[in-house]
């Protein structure tokens, strides 16, 4: 599937231009159905946004040139979009210096993760840190899916 859509940057004049895509997405293949679509208008979006420019050097520049596939997990099957109710954890462990991410109930399933099941390598997964037992609110995390 990535091959068939390989050479999609290249018919667009700006694939980091989120208006563009969005327009390429939604209006031109249609949003409905196509396999990236998350991946045009959200992970996109998200990297461009919040990550530093190390990460964008990491996952951005992949992610436009479609060698990485992502998608945005937020969205939790008991709480919806409601973010300071989101379950899941993301526990700094300093042993390996890695967070450990946790959905500790059912309503804590991150819930249509659009292109999830479908196309994605990885994931922007909204969680709560927690460092050292202290709660620091909503962040997103880079997770590798597959």
């Amino acid at each position: 599937m990535v091959q068939m859509f390989a050479h999609l940057p290249d018919l667009i004049e700006d694939p980091s231009d989120y208006a563009e895509m969005f327009h390429l997405t939604c209006n031109v293949i249609g949003h409905e159905g196509h396999p990236f679509a998350v991946h045009f208008v959200m992970f996109i979006p998200a990297l461009q946004a919040q990550a530093d420019d190390e990460q964008k050097e990491k996952w951005l520049m992949p992610a436009l040139g479609l060698q990485l596939i992502g998608t945005y997990a937020q969205t939790e099957l008991g709480h919806g979009t409601n973010l300071r109710a989101l379950e899941t954890t993301a526990t700094l462990d300093k042993a390996t210096d890695e967070f450990v991410i946790h959905t500790p109930t059912v309503t804590a399933l991150k819930w249509w993760p659009g292109n999830l099941g479908k196309s994605s390598n990885h994931a922007i997964v909204s969680a709560n840190l927690i460092i050292d037992g202290k709660a620091y609110g909503h962040h997103n995390f880079m997770v590798q899916i597959r």
